[in-house]
């Protein structure tokens, strides 16, 4: 890292490591979060904002022992069953998770294993939506993936220490963290924290994200996976199939480029597209019906979203 005209930044430095010693030390994710707002107030931290258009999916994945009856099952879960820290979230926090890689994706960050059964559900914005980002690094991403594009809103910054803490929000946003040792998500929680707390959004005139954009650690971060409130998930998200499935083979390795038959072989047992009933999936597809559609399915792959536009420039602010 070359020093500035300025001085350098020896002092941008020093608060990455008060930052992950204090991790290191067990502070909590809010107490992480008043130095992360330090840090970002102090650089002048800026970043540009992937706006969402509707009509994007997202993939989700619930392993189940047999059909779910309803769809709230398959949906974010109640807050009393979350009793662990997540990449985004503590114990009792609850947010839904997707992928926007298509299912293989979303079957991966589930850890899916020979002979598990799961609902595969689809979902589709019902409007644009502005959001967040986190965890992403140019330099981090091709690494893994030398060939991934990258959209607008990861472009590099007029302003030199907003890429570098881009860049160590990405090295410590995708660390992969082992079961069991759930409380080393802190920082990574912390970061989250940061991204749905209140920024200037201007030409957004709201003052919080409804989600966040990450990439998908399982996966190598070949694909890309988002968090979004409930709360915009119940106004701003349609649920338009589940699928009943078990997985009769699984890659070690995974390329999102890949068609996904080369990725997860899945035999398919039944579909729901009817969830009109007050809350309950009505289940029912006749055999030539279903093997039309997972022919046109393992045709189809999404590697991000598509129509993403970028509102640039925006500066943090602390409450």
């Amino acid at each position: 890292m070359e020093p500035d005209s300025s001085g350098g930044y020896e002092s941008l430095i020093e608060q990455f490591r008060t930052i992950e010693l204090a991790a290191e030390s067990g502070a909590s994710p809010d107490d992480l979060l008043a130095l992360l707002h330090k840090l970002h107030d102090d650089n002048e931290f800026t970043f540009e904002l992937p706006l969402v258009s509707k009509g994007n999916m997202i993939y989700r994945a619930r392993r189940v022992t047999s059909r779910p009856n309803l769809i709230s099952e398959i949906s974010y879960p109640p807050a009393h069953v979350v009793k662990v820290n997540g990449r985004l979230n503590c114990p009792g926090e609850v947010l839904f998770y997707g992928s926007i890689g298509g299912l293989a994706a979303c079957l991966y960050e589930c850890g899916a294993q020979l002979g598990d059964w799961f609902a595969l559900s689809r979902w589709e914005l019902l409007t644009e939506i502005p959001m967040n980002h986190m965890g992403f690094s140019q330099e981090l991403l091709h690494s893994l993936d030398p060939i991934r594009k990258f959209p607008d809103y990861l472009k590099k910054s007029a302003n030199p220490k907003s890429d570098i803490i881009r860049a160590w929000q990405g090295e410590i946003f995708t660390r992969k963290i082992q079961e069991g040792e759930e409380h080393k998500y802190n920082l990574s929680i912390a970061l989250a924290k940061f991204a749905f707390k209140p920024h200037v959004q201007p030409l957004l005139g709201g003052k919080f994200f409804p989600g966040v954009i990450y990439p998908a650690v399982s996966i190598n971060l070949t694909g890309d996976n988002i968090a979004i409130l409930p709360s915009i998930v119940d106004q701003a998200i349609a649920l338009r199939e589940v699928l009943f499935a078990k997985v009769t083979g699984i890659a070690d390795n995974v390329d999102l480029r890949d068609p996904m038959d080369m990725v997860v072989n899945l035999d398919f047992f039944d579909r729901s597209l009817d969830h009109s009933c007050g809350g309950w999936l009505i289940w029912g597809a006749d055999k030539s019906s279903l093997e039309e559609h997972l022919t046109r399915l393992g045709q189809r792959r999404q590697a991000a979203f598509t129509e993403i536009q970028h509102i640039p420039s925006h500066k943090t602010e602390s409450e």
